[in-house]
């Protein structure tokens, strides 16, 4: 509260400042990756920065990890570089 803000107090400026508000007006495909144990970030808000994104004809994807916010296992590190690398590819191309 003391570095982002109220939710009670702050929450016009909170609403104007969150990304989900801009939803309809990202162009680019969004990929959201997120640990279902986080502890610093909900899931919930991955969640709904993906459904506002898809209701507003948005390309996005989520995927969700059974990790927490950092320190992932080997393997679902190496698993979530492999998705990034695969959207990147997707949406960018392949490096030259």
């Amino acid at each position: 509260r003391a570095i982002i803000g109220d939710p009670k107090t702050d929450k016009a400026r909170l609403e104007r400042v969150s990304p989900i508000s801009y939803a309809a007006d990202y162009k680019p495909p969004v990929m959201l990756l997120h640990g279902s144990h986080d502890e610093s970030v909900p899931v919930e808000q991955s969640e709904r920065m993906a459904a506002a994104l898809k209701a507003a004809g948005r390309q996005v994807s989520l995927t969700v990890v059974p990790e927490g916010h950092v320190e992932w296992s080997q393997a679902h590190e190496s698993a979530a570089l492999a998705e990034i690398a695969a959207f990147l590819e997707r949406n960018i191309g392949k490096p030259s």
